[in-house]
Formats: C-alpha cells, sequence, structure tokens
C-alpha cells in the first residue's frame, strides 16, 4: 500500500508541480533597472550570485532559488520559493528557513499511559545557532491501531485465499 501511495503523490506532484514550474520559468523577466530582457541562470551555475543564507538554503533544501541575470547592466534578480516538503522551517531568530527538528523518545506511549519525547529545534545558520528544547506529550496508543495491524495480517491470508482461488478456476 505505501509503494502504491508514494506513486500516486509523485504523479500528482509531476501533473501539478512540473508544469507550473515550467510556466514560470518561461514567463519572461524584465530587468527593473534597465527593462531589458533578463535571462534565467539554471541551477548549477546560480551560487555566485546567492548569498551565503541562500546558499545554505539550497544545500538542505529547504528554499527554492531562482536567479535572473541582466546581461546589458549586470544586475540580478532573485526568485525565492519556499520548498513544500523540505523538513526545516523558519527560524524564529534569524527569519531563515535553517531549523531543523529532532525527537528523541523519553518514555514510550502504552495503550494504558501517554508517553514523552524531548523536541529539539536547531538553526543550522552557523551566524545563529538558535536552539530551543521542550519536551512533549505523545498521546496513548489505541487499541484500534494494534487490531489494524492483525486485520492486516488477515488480509493477506484473505489475499492468499483469493490466489488459491484464481488458480483453481
Amino acid at each position: 500500500i505505501e509503494q502504491v501511495l508514494g506513486w500516486v503523490a509523485g504523479a500528482l506532484a509531476a501533473v501539478f508541480a512540473i508544469p507550473f514550474g515550467v510556466i514560470r520559468l518561461m514567463r519572461r523577466r524584465k530587468c527593473p533597472q534597465c527593462r531589458k530582457q533578463m535571462r534565467w541562470v539554471r541551477p548549477q551555475d546560480e551560487l555566485p550570485f546567492l548569498s551565503d543564507l541562500e546558499a545554505l538554503e539550497e544545500k538542505i533544501n529547504s528554499v527554492d532559488h531562482r536567479v535572473w541575470f541582466c546581461d546589458p547592466c549586470q544586475a540580478a534578480h532573485i526568485e525565492h520559493a519556499k520548498r513544500l516538503f523540505s523538513s526545516h522551517r523558519d527560524c524564529p531568530q534569524c527569519k531563515r528557513r535553517t531549523l531543523s527538528q529532532k525527537h528523541r523518545t523519553l518514555v514510550m506511549a502504552t495503550t494504558t499511559h501517554t508517553g514523552t519525547r524531548e523536541v529539539t529545534l536547531l538553526c543550522v545558520n552557523g551566524s545563529c545557532r538558535h536552539t530551543e528544547v521542550k519536551t512533549e506529550t505523545v498521546p496513548r496508543v489505541t487499541a484500534s491501531s494494534s487490531g489494524s495491524s492483525s486485520s492486516g495480517g488477515s488480509s493477506r491470508s484473505s489475499s492468499s485465499s483469493f490466489g488459491g482461488g484464481r488458480s483453481g478456476g
């Protein structure tokens, strides 16, 4: 089931994200200084135009920076698009999308008791290094979740019964 869901999500992303991204790139930009046409700088060539923090966001895949360059007047224009599926968030201190999050289980949740986990937020921006550590309550494990795993086992045996039925038919 996970493979099918992954395939469906990938197909939807391709159907919706790629055409809009291509349309956005195809749209011509005029230079704000001289009003001439700007050219799009390919991702592998954009690093010299980015600040250190923009390059960091690119490296950790939290923000996609698109660079447009005007050859006549040497002006650069940078567009910023937050990546939807990034594991990084906006840092409350430096305001860059460089905040990572790690979880550590302190007490496992069971069907009878809640659990506890430690959440560490750390900004990977070397000039900021904002850090927060907090604890969160993890909800009890519900009885239905263990029932669904046994249901999954029953699904497997019905699948093999179904397979046997096909070969007998």
